[in-house]
């Protein structure tokens, strides 16, 4: 018996579709990996600039008195990175002993200039700065600087420890991205 070679095949719409589906079904599972994994990328990137920025800044302010170490008396258009290289809270000449005076200046000074001064540059990045006064028996709310949070996206707590006349406080700098 001898079989016929035929060369010639048939095509069915039926594969055409099949293939067709299958083709498109691996491209938008492709877009959705893609889409999902740059998204990821992006939250990482802002969390570890928020850590990054508010760690920095927190160190700054309650490590340093600032540059020069009476800042605060630069007010108006003279508050501006010309005058002042960092603010710090300090007292000049002592570590982790907040100034009163200073908090005061930084709660009435201009805020966008005061982010960009501490660091925090980009569009959406701000912050604020809570002090809890230990009172004996715990750390009762006492003051903060900067605006309350509107919409966040991303927040972080950075948490420290200071004298504030001569009393601990607890120093709570809450930095988010909108």
């Amino acid at each position: 018996m001898e079989f016929k070679k035929n060369k010639s095949g048939q095509f069915f719409s039926l594969d055409m579709i099949i293939g067709l589906l299958s083709l498109i079904i691996v491209i938008l599972g492709a877009v959705w990996v893609w889409d999902s994994v740059r998204e990821t990328i992006a939250i990482k990137e802002v969390r570890t600039n928020l850590e990054f920025v508010s760690r920095n800044s927190m160190a700054g302010l309650i490590e340093t008195s600032g540059y020069p170490h009476d800042w605060y008396k630069f007010t108006g258009p003279d508050f501006n990175r010309g005058n002042i290289f960092t603010i710090g809270l300090c007292e000049h000449n002592s570590l982790l002993e907040l100034s009163q005076t200073k908090i005061d200046a930084m709660k009435s000074s201009d805020w966008e200039t005061t982010k960009r001064m501490i660091g925090f540059l980009g569009p959406g990045y701000d912050f604020n700065i809570d002090l809890y006064v230990w009172n004996g028996s715990a750390y009762s709310y006492n003051d903060t600087i900067g605006p309350a949070m509107a919409g966040p996206s991303e927040i972080l707590k950075v948490t420290r420890f200071a004298l504030l006349n001569d009393k601990w406080t607890r120093v709570e700098m809450t930095a988010w991205h909108e």
